[in-house]
């Protein structure tokens, strides 16, 4: 009889289950959809509607999104760009739609994603620069120094 229990436990232990919650939720945060197995999207669904309602108090829920979140991106993105978006609303966030079947283990895949378009533009825009920058100065730094490397491991070889 099921008396007294509620939620589900996926068939893993509770470190497990709140870790993946957590990771599940920083991923569909930061890329805006997030597409996993239907018993996981229901799992993770509540939880990311719940980070959206302290979010939406602005702020002053810092500390506990920090506790909730594993990047410092997704918090900035929950705070700055998908919370203004859902300001005038009372729920409802998410929706999921059923995808078909995995193809390996036949498992039912489902498709999480905000209610309303939410527009990354700006967030997404500066990581993407920053990167860029990096891999260039990188890449321009490897191509000088790659030649002597690769000497040197050939004569090693030798």
């Amino acid at each position: 009889m099921r008396h007294r229990v509620h939620g589900t436990n996926l068939n893993i232990d509770t470190d497990h289950r709140k870790a993946l919650n957590r990771f599940l939720a920083t991923s569909f945060i930061e890329k805006g959809y997030a597409v996993t197995t239907l018993a996981k999207a229901r799992f993770v669904r509540p939880y990311v509607e719940k980070l959206v309602t302290k979010a939406k108090a602005g702020p002053t829920s810092l500390s506990s999104l920090k506790a909730s979140l594993n990047t410092r991106f997704a918090i900035d993105t929950l705070l700055h760009t998908v919370a203004p978006k859902f300001a005038s609303r009372n729920g409802g966030f998410t929706k999921m739609s059923k995808l078909g079947f995995r193809e390996g283990d036949n498992a039912p895949l489902a498709k999480l994603e905000w209610s309303e378009k939410v527009d990354y533009g700006k967030s997404k825009e500066k990581g993407k620069e920053k990167e860029s920058v990096k891999n260039k100065v990188v890449k321009s730094g490897e191509t000088q120094k790659a030649s002597p490397k690769v000497a040197k491991v050939k004569e090693a070889k030798k």
